[in-house]
């Protein structure tokens, strides 16, 4: 399966009164808990380096894991880019972030567009992760345009996540082992 087929198709929408957003989701092979880690706890070795704030040089890039936590990046001089602010942080399942990075991904304390990320669990265990990124119209004036930027940028993150988790997956030493609790129906729980 190539990473194009991986994706499931993205949807935009803007109607009204209804914000702007950018959805997509991909499956992953690895149970969820697995997946959730591997995207809070090593997001500094997935994350693209042209989706930063900083330099291309970036340290690291560190998601405090509880509400209230930061999403920041720490750049080679030491110097912290606030991206974002947890919402809410609920391990193998969901992490929603107030985002204040803009379409150039240039903090700004002004902006705040809202990231939910979620975790499923596919019947053969593996999981399906969705990204959603609502209130587009905090990045410009809400249209087709922004939320076709906003979806090729995580379609790119999104494919360096499935890489970087494929690897990571089979690695020795990792809890690889997709299973399912007989006594529980398949899908979200």
């Amino acid at each position: 399966m190539t990473s194009s087929q991986a994706f499931s198709r993205f949807e935009r929408a803007q109607s009204g009164n209804r914000p702007s957003l950018a959805a997509c989701s991909v499956d992953i092979h690895a149970a969820p808990l697995l997946c959730f880690d591997l995207f809070t706890k090593e997001i500094g070795k997935w994350w693209p380096v042209g989706r930063a704030a900083g330099t291309t040089a970036r340290r690291e890039i560190v998601i405090e894991p509880r509400v209230n936590g930061a999403f920041f990046e720490v750049g080679p001089r030491g110097l912290k880019e606030e991206w974002g602010t947890v919402v809410a942080f609920v391990p193998a399942r969901t992490i929603i972030i107030d985002w204040k990075l803009d379409l150039q991904f240039v903090p700004s304390p002004t902006l705040t567009s809202e990231l939910e990320v979620f975790f499923a669990q596919n019947r053969d265990g593996s999981s399906h992760l969705t990204i959603i990124h609502t209130r587009l119209e905090a990045l410009g004036s809400a249209g087709q345009d922004i939320a076709d930027r906003v979806t090729a940028q995580w379609r790119d993150i999104l494919n360096s996540f499935q890489r970087f988790s494929k690897l990571m997956s089979t690695e020795p030493g990792r809890d690889t082992v997709l299973r399912r609790n007989s006594d529980k129906p398949a899908g979200l729980y």
